[in-house]
């Protein structure tokens, strides 16, 4: 058995082979019958090596080449065959667009390298979340597509819930067939307006239902109202200052966890970066050390900082990040323990605002302000 078919030029080499060496041997009668039935072998192995080769191609044709998911073509030929199966059995089929945030400031600030990365993990937590049966698809520079047959739109939230506790941040917006169009074009609008109202709302700076409370506590992290950011204090009582926390970029690689945190301070805006393991029991406490390492630049008494603690709990029906870190004062090590609802943005962006919250009990001890 051949361990690998010729391609198309040796098999055409091969025919001519045969047809000389058998008129070599054979006298012209004899050889004529033979020559015959060579050739329809190899006309046989052609055919198969053809059609192999169109498959090849056919498959290349629908795959993005840097993630491994489908490509634009294959959306749309998968999702006006899904629709087509749906209305026939009045079945329902829903559409998530979604967009990686931040693309461009991970090319710009860290290389291509990184922001390739970043698509093909997101690719790869889409791919390894969604059922069997589902596709992803990449249809643009950071753009992404899931189409998921037999299925409400109320179950995609859920679903891509889950992605972002490990994959890059992204936004996302839902349509669903038949109640939002029947058409591709029709579902895909939709979803995109509901991409871009979900990136208005959030803009990348806190979950959802953390902005606009006004003054109040989620968790125990104390807000202030100024759209959709998180006000904290920072600094000790010698260097005390306000911050807002604007966003948490989450780069996830096979084995490894890279965070970098955004803090805006007066009009000047710092940043930290931390790596570690992606096994969730670690990542809380990368996430928190990037907090660190923003601040450190205005308050360099947090160079000594030590992460003692970060972890994910459930309390009752929620989950809370709860960050302990100890920091150097003249009588040895202080210890402040900050925690955060984990909401729609995942544990890892909570785990940054818990040890925002720790920082803020530092301040309010130096203070006398109650947090």
């Amino acid at each position: 058995m051949l361990e690998r078919l010729p391609d198309i030029d040796e098999l055409t080499c091969l025919r001519s082979l045969l047809r000389t060496r058998v008129s070599e041997v054979l006298p012209m009668d004899d050889a004529l019958p033979v020559i015959d039935r060579c050739d329809a072998a190899v006309d046989r192995l052609i055919a198969d090596r053809t059609s192999r080769d169109i498959a090849a191609l056919q498959s290349v044709a629908f795959l993005d080449p840097l993630t491994g998911v489908g490509n634009r073509r294959a959306l749309e030929r998968d999702l006006s065959r899904e629709l087509a199966r749906a209305i026939r059995h009045d079945r329902k089929v829903a559409v998530a667009a979604i967009d990686l945030d931040g693309l461009k400031r991970i090319n710009d600030d860290h290389g291509h390298a990184a922001g390739d990365q970043a698509l093909r993990s997101l690719a790869r937590v889409l791919s390894e979340t969604v059922r069997t049966g589902d596709g992803v698809y990449r249809v643009g520079g950071d753009e992404f597509v899931v189409v998921l047959p037999e299925t409400d739109g109320e179950i995609v939230a859920p679903l891509l819930g889950r992605c972002l506790t490990a994959a890059p941040r992204f936004s996302y917006g839902v349509a669903t067939a038949p109640e939002d169009g029947t058409k591709a074009s029709q579902l895909l609008d939709v979803a995109d307006a509901r991409l871009i109202e979900d990136r208005r709302t959030v803009r990348g700076k806190v979950p959802a239902a953390a902005g606009r409370r006004g003054r109040g506590t989620t968790g125990t992290t104390t807000l202030d109202e100024q759209g959709d950011d998180i006000v904290i204090d920072i600094g000790s009582s010698g260097s005390a200052g306000r911050g807002v926390f604007e966003e948490i970029v989450i780069v996830s690689r096979e084995r490894t966890l890279d965070v970098e945190v955004v803090l805006r301070i007066d009009r000047a805006t710092v940043r930290g970066r931390a790596g570690g393991s992606s096994v969730a029991a670690a990542a809380p406490q990368v996430a928190a050390g990037a907090v660190v390492d923003a601040l450190i630049s205005v308050d360099p008494d947090l160079a000594g900082a030590h992460i003692d603690g970060a972890e994910i709990i459930r309390v009752g029906s929620l989950s809370v990040a709860v960050v302990t870190v100890l920091l150097p004062s003249g009588g040895g090590d202080d210890r402040y323990t900050g925690a955060a609802l984990v909401r729609d943005r995942g544990p890892l962006e909570a785990s940054a605002r818990a040890m925002l919250d720790a920082l803020n009990r530092r301040v309010a001890r130096a203070t006398g302000v109650t947090v």
